[in-house]
């Protein structure tokens, strides 16, 4: 991978790595706006979708997986970016401009991300998800009920 490819994967890591670390040691944001659109367990999606900005930011500049840990950030950055940041739910000029913003700084972080998924691969990470196409595989030559096309 070039020099190039890594530096922007490490810095577009960072965004992600921060605010899941202010996520966790400052929790609320998240839950409020979990519990806002009726979803389950508020708290516990809070946590998930934190440590998951950390985890996932943290393998993605490392270069350990970094194209699954792209997708697990992508996964856990549109629901968000959706929930979140819809300037047309905001009260007022200044809050509508400010979700404006956000909305389109998490559309921008979602082509950063889809570029790192559609870099070119990793062979350690070929062999990870052939071994786990393999597995998924074997369990539904095993468990014929489990086969969504069956």
């Amino acid at each position: 991978m070039s020099f190039l490819s890594t530096l922007g994967r490490m810095t577009l890591s960072t965004i992600f790595i921060q605010t899941g670390v202010n996520g966790l040691q400052n929790s609320g944001h998240v839950a409020e706006v979990a519990e806002a659109n009726d979803l389950p367990e508020p708290e516990l999606l809070e946590k998930i979708h934190h440590t998951t900005n950390v985890a996932a930011g943290l393998t993605m500049a490392l270069g350990i997986f970094p194209r699954l840990s792209a997708t697990a950030l992508l996964a856990n950055l549109v629901p968000a970016t959706i929930l979140a940041h819809n300037p047309n739910e905001a009260d007022g000029q200044q809050e509508r401009t400010a979700q404006t913003v956000h909305a389109a700084k998490n559309i921008s972080l979602v082509g950063a991300l889809l570029m790192v998924m559609g870099s070119k691969s990793d062979p350690d990470e070929d062999e990870l998800l052939a071994e786990l196409r393999a597995d998924l595989e074997a369990e539904l030559d095993a468990d014929p009920d489990l086969d969504p096309d069956a």
